[in-house]
């Protein structure tokens, strides 16, 4: 894991390099069943470079890994329960559709629910829409920007 967690993943630490690939925005709200926003959620995502690679490949012998990628991000949200990311357009990883990994931790207080979940791009058609809308105390909505 790199020790640089922030919401910008293109650029690592201090470097003046940006990682290789289309700059992406991945955007969302995270709020109860109820409607009001979280504020403090932990939101996470990590997904593969523009070449298919995870950070945790990055050492593998022959690795092609994007050493300017940071690889995976952190940030909290904020009153109205947004986050925002800055990265680059999911890499083909083993042949699998383009995805990002996302996971949410509630602060203590707020009923309920941490998950993961891989989300794909596809709006409200997308079946991961129809799936978070069965829970009880979390719609974590997200938009993705090419």
């Amino acid at each position: 894991m790199p020790l640089e967690k922030d919401n910008d993943l293109i650029y690592l630490n201090d470097s003046l390099t940006r990682a290789i690939g289309k700059i992406t925005y991945l955007t969302g709200r995270i709020l109860t069943s109820d409607g009001p926003p979280i504020k403090g959620a932990l939101v996470e995502i990590w997904h593969a470079d523009n070449g298919g690679k995870y950070v945790y490949q990055k050492n593998d012998p022959g690795s092609t890994y994007d050493t300017n990628f940071q690889g995976f991000g952190q940030c909290l949200t904020g009153e109205g329960g947004y986050y925002k990311f800055r990265t680059i357009k999911a890499g083909l990883y083993n042949g699998r559709t383009r995805h990002f990994h996302l996971a949410v931790a509630i602060p203590a207080g707020v009923p309920d629910i941490a998950r993961n979940f891989s989300a794909r791009p596809g709006g409200l058609q997308n079946p991961i829409h129809k799936w978070l809308s069965g829970w009880r105390a979390l719609f974590c909505g997200f938009a993705i920007s090419l």
